[in-house]
């Protein structure tokens, strides 16, 4: 009969086996490098790539403004600048492989700063992840317009 002690020793073996396997299931590595898609009619003003993205640590942050009532997107996008915005590209994969969306990013709007569009009037705009209640979707918003607290930008940690 095998001792308490090679008892423990093997459920403790069984147990970091698993915790491999979640962490190699959560931790999904993303290339972001390649062109991002064109939404008809508009053109790709600005596209920051950071290469390969770790998607189970991306974070969202909301500046002081936001958080203490608006900001203007013009201004946000300013002050976003010398962060690790993550790009549209990474929306675009994460809406094919919804699973990997974290659960409290159904309370608002999430924003891929890392691409910037225009449209065909010279307006800029910034896509985003929004649940609908039964699923992911993406959309737009005009940078001319106000971003509140519900509406965090997707960076790299």
């Amino acid at each position: 009969m095998p001792s308490m002690k090679s008892l423990l020793q093997e459920a403790q073996e069984k147990i970091n086996q698993a915790l491999e396997l979640m962490e190699e299931k959560t931790s999904v590595a993303f290339d972001d490098t390649e062109k991002p898609k064109i939404i008809d009619g508009w053109k790709i003003k600005e596209h920051k790539s950071l290469g390969k993205v770790d998607l189970s640590k991306i974070k969202l942050f909301i500046s002081k403004k936001q958080g203490n009532k608006y900001i203007i997107g013009t201004e946000l996008k300013k002050f976003l600048d010398n962060k690790k915005v993550l790009n549209a590209n990474i929306l675009d994969y994460l809406l094919e492989h919804q699973e990997l969306i974290p659960q409290e990013w159904k309370d608002g709007l999430v924003f891929f700063w890392g691409t910037i569009y225009r449209d065909s009037g010279g307006n800029l705009y910034v896509r985003c992840l929004y649940w609908n209640g039964a699923k992911w979707h993406w959309d737009y918003c005009w940078l001319d317009l106000n971003f509140y607290a519900s509406h965090p930008a997707a960076l790299a940690s």
